[in-house]
């Protein structure tokens, strides 16, 4: 029984905490990944590469706003994973680069209760941000992430003067979600399951020490109507504030 997890450059060192559902009540700004939600954009392929994209909620759960202005480096950052669990191995098949926030939209969609700063520069107590993945799969707002500190959200700004090699400017696939078309095939990967995973980090968020809880995932499922194309779908529901590695363990007890 193994685990291949890729090199990422931007790895949080996360604790597996509990799906809450209670009053924001943490001490200063907590943004955590609410919801995955929306459809899974399906660029198209380059070679045996396919391009996707998904929707995210994010909750401030805590006390205080978290910044999100886009003109400087005081913003969250997103990056997406997918994950499969095949034959005792959990492996990561895909990871795209990190989406920038440019706005926070001020919405009652994280069982709590609102609180509008009056500003998009900041995303009140209480509130929720949808992005659709439209906004998501956008790669004008997807960075690298190797500028990112993982740990603290610290970034330097402007972060899309870096340069980028020709590949990932690609209009189909560069910078977005990619995965190798042979670990979707269902032919390939009998009594495999599938997850994806959004990881948020933001500076203010992680000053506060509240670090550990910004990965959220859920369960999709693959399936190739075209014939040339795979496509993901959710199913179930979001796993809040717990990485998507926790299901290894949840699957398979003997996991340590």
């Amino acid at each position: 029984m193994g685990c291949r997890i890729h090199a990422v450059a931007v790895v949080v060192a996360l604790c597996l905490t509990l799906f809450r559902t209670s009053p924001a009540q943490s001490s200063g700004p907590d943004l955590v990944v609410g919801e995955l939600w929306d459809v899974i954009n399906n660029y198209g392929q380059l070679g045996d590469l396919t391009a996707y994209s998904l929707g995210t909620k994010d909750c401030n759960i805590g006390d205080a706003n978290v910044s999100w202005v886009s003109t400087t480096s005081a913003h969250p950052v997103e990056g997406t994973q997918l994950y499969r669990l095949k034959d005792g191995r959990f492996e990561q098949l895909g990871m795209s680069w990190a989406k920038h926030g440019f706005l926070a939209l001020p919405y009652d969609g994280c069982d709590l209760t609102c609180i509008d700063p009056g500003t998009v520069a900041l995303l009140g107590v209480g509130c929720a941000h949808p992005d659709n993945a439209n906004i998501n799969g956008l790669q004008t707002r997807l960075g690298p992430r190797g500028h990112i500190n993982a740990f603290t959200g610290v970034f330097p700004y402007h972060w899309s003067m870096v340069p980028h090699p020709p590949f990932y400017m690609h209009p189909v696939v560069g910078r977005r979600l990619n995965v190798h078309d042979a670990d979707l095939d269902p032919a390939l990967n009998s009594g495999a399951i599938y997850f994806v995973e959004v990881l948020a980090v933001a500076a203010d968020d992680a000053s506060a020490g509240n670090g550990t809880n910004n990965a959220s995932y859920q369960q999709v499922t693959v399936s190739n109507p075209s014939g040339t194309v795979y496509e993901l779908a959710f199913t179930g529901e979001t796993v809040r504030e717990t990485p998507a590695i926790s299901v290894w363990k949840t699957h398979d007890p003997s996991v340590v």
